[in-house]
């Protein structure tokens, strides 16, 4: 059972179709972990329009896996890059959101054997 993500929303879309479902997985952790670094990057040199784009792709997925918390940190970044606020204040919400992903992202590697 899994304790970071949920895959019925992945089950419903994919009519439990097990390769469509291992497929949609393989897609998000390949492309989570390289939007994660671009999101840091991004944070760190306040391109707030680059950190609105990536964490938009990543939020869909986090509502797709029903990653509830981290769609709210989503959320709270995506207000700090509208304000264009101090990195300071992204900072904490960011390491956070970044250590839940990766939690997420580790847990589906081992269930699903992705390297």
């Amino acid at each position: 059972m899994a304790l970071y993500y949920n895959l019925s929303n992945v089950n419903e879309q994919a009519q439990n179709e097990l390769v469509v479902v291992k497929n949609t997985i393989e897609e998000f952790v390949e492309m989570a972990e390289t939007k994660l670094l671009k999101l840091e990057k991004a944070i760190s040199k306040k391109k707030y329009d680059k950190v609105l784009k990536h964490v938009a792709k990543l939020k869909k997925y986090l509502i797709l896996f029903d990653i509830d918390e981290c769609v709210e940190y989503s959320n709270e970044i995506e207000i700090w890059a509208n304000k264009q606020a101090s990195r300071k204040e992204i900072d904490e919400v960011f390491k956070v959101y970044n250590i839940r992903i990766e939690k997420a992202l580790k847990e589906m590697k081992k269930d699903f054997k992705i390297a």
